[in-house]
């Protein structure tokens, strides 16, 4: 399928300088109003986007090809430390993501240049935390509120599978689809992938070391 070139750029597009209507990460092509995703969804894009002082948002377009890259794919493409602080001089391996709330945060009273969706590394992500709690003291017996948003803890979650389907892509597993599945469908779902995954490494490993995948399943004597 190819790019209609009949579709006019998007105003992300356009801004940032990027062909519309890829079909890198969707294979949907059209225009939406960045006005019909929530104040938290709308934010993080111009953010990632890197556009956020730039822009009146009201009567913003976007399409499927930005909507994907700024959204679910963002996260994908992150996954060290973005070492905010320099703490480190290797790279680390992120674990937690930055969010809306606390990248607004050392933006604003830290003025650290950051992004939500870039990750921390579990020493960074703890002093990253540490700065936001010295900012917003509480009284005394009081705890510090970390709750995440829904569209926080479903970017998470899209981006472990993400990470996993990267892996299972290489070992010729079927991406992970949960959509429509209850909690049982689900484990079966997990149960099989892992089961599938396992096999696939070891035929993987038999070849490379040349031996026979029956081999490697007899029990030692």
């Amino acid at each position: 399928m190819d790019i209609d070139t009949t579709l006019s750029q998007c105003d992300f597009g356009e801004t940032v300088g990027d062909e519309c209507h890829k079909l890198s990460y969707t294979r949907k092509q059209g225009m939406e109003n960045l006005s019909d995703y929530s104040e938290e969804v709308q934010e993080t894009f111009l953010m990632r986007a890197r556009i956020a002082h730039q822009q009146d948002k009201t009567n913003m377009t976007i399409c499927m090809h930005h909507s994907k890259m700024y959204g679910n794919v963002f996260e994908r493409k992150f996954n060290k430390c973005c070492n905010i602080f320099n703490s480190h001089k290797a790279k680390a391996k992120g674990c937690h993501i930055i969010t809306l709330r606390l990248a607004k945060q050392l933006i604003s009273q830290k003025g650290i240049d950051v992004i939500p969706g870039w990750q921390l590394c579990r020493n960074c992500f703890h002093k990253a935390r540490k700065e936001e709690e010295n900012d917003e003291p509480a009284e005394a017996g009081d705890e510090i509120d970390y709750e995440i948003t829904e569209f926080e803890r479903d970017a998470t979650k899209e981006a472990a599978r993400g990470v996993m389907n990267t892996s299972f892509e290489e070992l010729a597993v079927s991406p992970i689809k949960t959509h429509g599945l209850s909690k049982q469908r689900k484990i079966n779902e997990a149960k099989g992938k892992i089961d599938r995954a396992c096999a696939s490494i070891e035929e993987r490993v038999a070849a490379a070391i040349d031996v026979d995948c029956e081999e490697l399943k007899r029990k030692d004597p």
